[in-house]
């Protein structure tokens, strides 16, 4: 479904458009030709244009959220505070700005969008419409807390080992240490954190073969 024209219902008429070239025709074609979520916002919140990214990630056509207010259909109701007072700054001309918040899809699950807003003045100077141009970040947001996850399961594995570990760099500084290691230094009566350090400052105990050793493995 295609979007209204900016030029009907919403008192959006093209010499409010000035940023389009006052051409509804290429405004419409550059919002649903880009890359990028675009959603356009009227003084009161509602949504006045909704372009091809935007349908695909929410899975929701233009008809279904044209004329509502932004909140009402694509925000979780715990961001919508946030949302708002964000929506009020750039109204009051506080433009551009950054922000991420997820938006709801039609089919139940969140999309994690990163927004850069701006505004379009008519010529009163005023703000006449809100733009937000988004990316969708929800993969890569799922990949880092997945990773995020991973290292913790890794460090907490890793710490209830009986053994000790030690992970260095190749100039043998110290990256990281277990729970058992920093009880051996604590016991070694040094209190110092041994992460950040060279191998022989961090342990003063090491027999020089242990360097060696470390050398070999990095070499290898």
């Amino acid at each position: 479904m295609d979007n209204r024209s900016l030029d009907d219902t919403y008192d959006t008429g093209p010499e409010n458009l000035e940023v389009f070239d006052k051409t509804p025709a290429l405004a419409a074609t550059i919002l649903e030709t880009v890359d990028a979520l675009v959603v356009i916002l009227d003084r009161k919140g509602r949504i006045v244009w909704f372009n091809h990214v935007c349908r695909r990630a929410t899975g929701y056509e233009s008809d279904e959220v044209l004329g509502k207010p932004l909140w009402d259909v694509l925000l979780v109701p715990e961001e919508v505070p946030e949302v708002k007072r964000v929506f009020q700054d750039l109204r009051a001309g506080h433009f551009p700005s950054r922000h991420v918040n997820y938006w709801k899809t039609k089919a139940g699950p969140l999309r994690t969008i990163a927004w850069a807003n701006s505004a379009v003045c008519g010529k009163d100077g005023r703000v006449k419409f809100v733009v937000g141009t988004g990316i969708d970040i929800s993969e890569r947001v799922a990949a880092e807390e997945a990773l995020r996850r991973s290292e913790e399961l890794y460090r907490t594995t890793i710490n209830t080992l009986p053994i000790g570990v030690v992970s260095v760099d190749r100039e043998l500084r110290v990256l990281f240490v277990n729970e058992i290691v920093r009880q051996w230094n604590l016991q070694a009566g040094s209190r110092d954190d041994p992460v950040g350090r060279p191998d022989r400052d961090a342990f003063p105990f090491l027999q020089p073969r242990v360097e060696d050793e470390y050398r070999q493995v990095l070499e290898t």
